[in-house]
């Protein structure tokens, strides 16, 4: 393998030796170290052979005294490509160009996908994204996308958390706006009721009666300050309701790992398959017949910018499935335990109001050796602002 891979790298010929003493040239070839390859004979007085270019010169004095001819058949290996090449200087600047393009296109953003909106404007989001560097056309290398998406969280009241994915030359955005209660009038009798259970921290009534007390327990929808006022003298009359309460909130999250893993380690080889998409149907260019028994598989879109196409979109999805071995490794039960915490605790982090205080952090190990794996329950306690409106259902408070 080696040697073909020199031959090829400096180049080699294919020739053909007529002549009644074709032993006796292949004998002088081998006592003179020159190397001949794949020698085959083709008849009673004629054989076929491979020699490197650097050899081929060397064989014209043994073929005068064995009274042999040497027929060059083909020229082989890169200088002779090369060659050829230079002589079509269009083919190498059009080649040159193509992966020039094709590096370009594989790394500049095409298009931007924004899912999840209900109330925002999808315009508002694309001119904050734009401010960034997150627009068509604009290398997708040059994009900090945790940054971006605190700044999304930081500029926008009603998003609750963004993730940006970049796929190919797609960039997703998907965002998950707050539920907010809508904004009762302030005419409007209503309750103060609360979001979630927790315990009471702190009452700051503005209007309404107050029905609970720092310390008491409240469950979701209690009331916390009423809009039904009682006088002494029995009398009633409603009033909107205003106020603040915080309550000590606690969160749980529980992540089990297993102390043994099993890395897919790349073996190097691979197959390729291609597709083209025209809208919605699929062109298969090159199938691939997979043999690994296990592999991973990544897709690849190639898009053209649907501003050019709009009618039917195309896009050449490009298959590599990449043979892996399974290996077994043993974490230990310490480090297990270090990515459960850490797992949880991003989990629970996503899950908090931007506002949520955090007051303490609690963990719980566990190891389950039935199962060989850890088990970690983290315990966040947080101070939450949990008062919300809610327009009075006269028929109940009455």
């Amino acid at each position: 393998m080696i040697m073909k891979l020199w031959n090829y790298f400096f180049g080699y010929v294919i020739i053909k030796v007529k002549g009644p003493a074709l032993e006796k040239f292949l004998n002088i070839t081998v006592n003179q170290d020159i190397f001949l390859w794949d020698v085959f004979r083709i008849d009673k007085d004629s054989i076929q052979a491979k020699v490197c270019i650097m050899n081929f010169k060397k064989l014209k004095p043994i073929a005068r005294k064995t009274k042999c001819r040497v027929f060059l058949v083909s020229k082989r290996g890169l200088p002779f490509t090369f060659h050829r090449i230079k002589k079509r200087k269009m083919l190498i600047a059009g080649a040159c160009l193509f992966l020039v393009l094709l590096y370009v296109l594989s790394n500049v953003i095409l298009s931007v996908e924004i899912t999840g909106l209900e109330s925002l404007d999808v315009k508002d989001i694309e001119k904050q994204l734009a401010e960034y560097g997150v627009k068509e056309g604009r290398f997708k290398f040059l994009i900090n996308t945790s940054y971006i998406e605190n700044q999304l969280l930081l500029k926008n009241d009603k998003i609750s958390w963004a993730e940006i994915d970049i796929k190919g030359s797609r960039v997703l955005v998907k965002i998950v706006e707050k539920i907010v209660p809508p904004k009762i009038d302030e005419q409007t009798p209503c309750n103060i009721v609360a979001a979630k259970k927790g315990v009471i921290e702190e009452i700051l009534p503005l209007k309404g009666d107050v029905r609970v007390k720092p310390g008491d327990t409240v469950r979701e929808g209690q009331v916390l300050i009423s809009g039904l006022i009682e006088l002494e003298d029995k009398q009633t009359y409603f009033v909107h309701a205003q106020g603040q309460v915080t309550a000590r909130i606690w969160h749980e999250e529980t992540v089990k790992i297993p102390i043994v893993r099993y890395e897919r380690l790349p073996t190097g080889r691979n197959a390729v398959g291609y597709k083209l998409k025209v809208g919605d149907k699929i062109i298969n260019l090159k199938s691939q017949n997979i043999t690994f028994k296990h592999y991973d598989k990544t897709i690849t879109r190639k898009i053209i910018p649907y501003k050019f196409i709009q009618k039917f979109p195309i896009e050449l999805v490009i298959e590599t499935y990449s043979e892996v071995n399974e290996k077994k490794v043993f974490i230990g039960i310490e480090a297990a335990f270090e990515n459960a915490k850490k797992i949880a605790v991003e989990r629970l982090m996503k899950k908090l109001s931007p506002d949520a205080k955090i007051l303490d952090k609690s963990f719980v190990k566990h190891f389950r050796k039935d199962e060989n794996l850890v088990e970690v329950k983290v315990l966040i306690e947080t101070l939450e602002e949990i008062g919300v409106e809610r327009e009075l259902n006269f028929v109940n408070e009455s």
